[in-house]
């Protein structure tokens, strides 16, 4: 077969000889590309470049390659490059290419541009006499980058798929991109989208959709095919593609879903395939290091027999609940298992586990939602009593939770075999805001040992 360098191939007999032909395909190419003379002057740039950059026509010919890059940078740019200048190879294009080195330039809006620059020497062939560079686009690696750096510093999660709607956006594919979140309710939650019209569109958006598929391959829709009126708001946005992926492997519908739109029908469609295929590969990995952290968080935050919060937990959720609220006042509740050491003694740990867990269950059956119940060891549970909107966490509100928490934990609890009955002592306290937590939780306790002394299976709430 015949090649470039080998014979029977020549340029001269292949190649067309109209200047023109090799002018348009310059300027014309993909790929950014410039040229600078052995001073750094700028002699050539072409229409991919001026794009990049958003700089006007001829990218300031003239000028100085180093007026566009990044302060930061000049200098190792600088040294680079007088030193490709000065090679023995510098005079023709014999030599290796300078190897890739990565910078950053500055567009005319003041954005920073991260790049990859190669670079090739022809300062002494007369058609050139400069270095030509080669310049790509380095976002994808800086926002793989930044992702990695934010998983393993901890940063929000919701933080780091903004970045993943940022990389299926990058140039030159016309895509906008969003990261939806079911909510379980027909309704989403949009994590992050790079255009405003595109997010307005899903924020009103509500089952069914055809997103709401598994899928860990891009699944393309033409955007006139789309059904209902999401589809309608797409097409009259200019949308005329849109693809839908799902980062993880699962039959729920209430997983994410990564989509992305676009201005034209693109045939063959290879590149967003591969965008949308390596952005859903991270989203994947992002939401596999969330899902164990989150594991690992409620290991250590919450009693494995009960999946209560349990000491630690409970001391960080009441503490921030307390923080962030606006009540007037704040309750806590103490209580302390009567009669529990029995079934115990009597019966086993199974059944006093069981005995547990029954009782956790019937403590959140008796409390609201705002309301936080905790285990703190042992047969030791507590309840912070939530304050909402015309219903302050007050005494009125203290004893309609205790009494229910009596009557519940008065009941039967069935152990396998047989059933076994205990009661509980409680104690409460309410205090004005702001309080301290453990203030609240010395003065529940001596309540609590009020209530155990009269008898038990009752009541008590602390003089504020």
């Amino acid at each position: 077969m015949d090649t470039l360098d080998g014979a029977g191939f020549t340029p001269d007999e292949e190649f067309p000889q109209n200047p023109e032909f090799y002018r348009r395909v310059l300027h014309e190419w993909p790929s950014a590309l410039l040229v600078v003379d052995e001073l750094g002057e700028i002699i050539y740039g072409n229409r991919a470049l001026q794009q990049l950059g958003g700089w006007e026509q001829k990218v300031g010919v003239g000028s100085q390659i180093l007026d566009y890059l990044h302060p930061d940078d000049v200098d190792e740019v600088a040294a680079a490059f007088f030193e490709l200048a000065s090679t023995e190879h510098s005079a023709d294009f014999s030599g290796a290419p300078w190897a890739s080195i990565n910078t950053r330039l500055i567009a005319s809006n003041g954005h920073v541009i991260p790049v990859v620059v190669t670079g090739a020497s022809g300062l002494g062939d007369p058609e050139v006499g400069g270095i030509l560079y080669d310049i790509r686009p380095a976002h994808e690696q800086d926002i793989l980058r930044r992702g990695l750096t934010g998983l393993a510093q901890g940063e929000p999660i919701d933080t780091i798929l903004r970045l993943i709607t940022d990389m299926v956006a990058l140039p030159p594919l016309r895509l906008d991109a969003a990261l939806l979140e079911p909510r379980g309710d027909g309704t989403y939650r949009i994590i992050g989208a790079t255009d405003p019209t595109l997010e307005a569109i899903l924020q009103d958006a509500s089952d069914p959709q055809p997103w709401n598929s598994d899928g860990r391959t891009p699944v393309r829709t033409i955007v006139s095919q789309f059904p209902g009126g999401v589809g309608e708001d797409l097409f009259a946005a200019g949308y005329r593609d849109f693809w839908h992926v799902a980062p993880e492997a699962s039959d729920d519908p209430n997983t994410y879903r990564l989509i992305a739109c676009s201005p034209d029908n693109q045939t063959p469609a290879v590149g967003q395939i591969d965008r949308l295929s390596r952005a859903n590969e991270l989203a994947g990995v992002v939401l596999l290091r969330a899902r164990a952290d989150a594991l690992l968080e409620h290991s250590a935050t919450h009693d494995r027999l009960t999946q209560l919060p349990n000491r630690e937990g409970f001391y960080r959720q009441a503490s921030e609940a307390m923080q962030s609220s606006s009540s007037e006042t704040a309750a806590l509740m103490f209580i302390d298992l009567d009669g529990f050491k029995k079934v115990n003694d009597a019966h086993g740990h199974a059944a006093g586990d069981k005995v547990l867990q029954a009782v956790a269950h019937r403590l959140v059956s008796v409390t609201r939602s705002i309301d936080l119940v905790g285990r703190l060891g042992g047969d030791e549970f507590v309840i912070l009593v939530g304050a909402g909107k015309g219903r302050p966490a007050d005494q009125s509100r203290v004893r309609v939770i205790a009494a229910r928490a009596l009557q519940e934990l008065r009941r039967a609890i069935d152990i396998g075999d047989e059933t076994v009955s205990i009661a509980a002592s409680i104690g409460a306290a309410i205090a004005p805001m702001p309080a301290e937590l453990d203030d609240l939780l010395a003065s529940a306790d001596a309540a609590m040992y009020e209530a155990k002394g009269q008898g038990g299976n009752q009541f008590h709430i602390a003089e504020p």
